[in-house]
């Protein structure tokens, strides 16, 4: 709500891509938009009715009005079951022509089966390739994968090893969960590996007590 809206204006964000937003099918606009600041426009994956009775899931991606995003055909064919997806294309109404850039809105629960989300997710970059091959397709989110059990801010290294075999890089370096005991790298940002890439400047910032991550 009202601390979601001042983190984009305080930030002067184009856009924001959210995890575990909570929102259910039957919300009303008046919960749905309230994420959305004056000037914005918000598009909603609600969480799957299997987790309407628990925590968690929901994906939601606010943007600027004067840009044009629209769900992308390929949602619709993709099945998966270890993942929630919100894939999206993104183009600026201002410039003739513009491709625009694919976006994957991800979130993993924590407790889907590892192997199955590789394998379904390996399934999502095998359909996005040619926006990757064209450096057009950005992946983003909570993928719930990290490396070392003991929390050494490191990504599975079988989720690297995905990437790496469909020619995608993730540049997220920092922590983005700290608790007492450890320290992981959860929030991913993944595009193609290539220099200069459609990625740049990242950088993992203080969500402000809007969420623990």
């Amino acid at each position: 709500g009202p601390l979601t809206q001042d983190l984009i204006s305080s930030k002067s964000l184009d856009v924001m891509a959210i995890s575990e937003t909570w929102t259910l099918k039957e919300d009303p606009d008046t919960i749905l938009l309230d994420v959305a600041p004056p000037g914005y426009s918000v598009l909603h994956v609600p969480r799957p009715d299997t987790t309407s009775a628990a925590r968690g899931g929901g994906l939601c991606f606010v943007f600027r009005e004067d840009l044009t995003v629209k769900p992308h055909r390929l949602h619709r064919k993709l099945r998966h079951t270890s993942f929630e997806l919100q894939l999206l294309h993104v183009s600026d109404s201002a410039k003739n022509k513009d491709p625009g850039v694919v976006i994957a809105n991800i979130y993993r629960p924590p407790k889907s089966s590892l192997p199955i989300f590789l394998d379904e997710l390996s399934d999502l970059f095998t359909d996005c390739a040619s926006y990757i091959q064209k450096d057009r397709f950005i992946a983003c989110g909570d993928f719930n994968s990290p490396g070392d059990p003991a929390g050494n801010a490191s990504v599975n290294p079988v989720l690297m090893t995905v990437f790496d075999i469909h020619g995608l890089t993730q540049h997220v370096s920092e922590p983005t969960r700290s608790t007492e005991s450890t320290s992981n790298i959860l929030d991913l940002v993944v595009s193609r590996d290539t220099q200069p890439s459609c990625v740049r400047d990242i950088r993992v910032c203080s969500s402000h007590h809007i969420s623990d991550h």
